[in-house]
């Protein structure tokens, strides 16, 4: 599975989480930079992925997607 998370304007942070929470991988992009991203293997499962501001208040738009093979991939609660 591949996740980017893009932005323009703010520094992004990635985050990927097993179905109970646990945080398997962040990515925060190696500095001030405004994109982040995660390539993993994953087993079958329902996962979490968050996308976050680096910095506390910090506000903007991004651009997150998600591919990846397989049987099934389903992407939902984007907001």
């Amino acid at each position: 599975m591949q996740i980017d998370l893009t932005s323009s304007s703010i520094d992004t942070y990635l985050y990927l989480l097993s179905g109970s929470g646990y945080v398997l991988e962040d990515d925060d992009d190696g500095g001030n930079g405004t994109n982040s991203s995660i390539t993993r293997y994953l087993s079958p499962g329902t996962y979490t992925v968050v996308a976050a501001t680096y910095s506390s208040g910090e506000s903007g738009s991004f651009t997150l997607s998600v591919s990846g093979s397989g049987s099934l991939l389903s992407v939902s609660n984007c907001y």
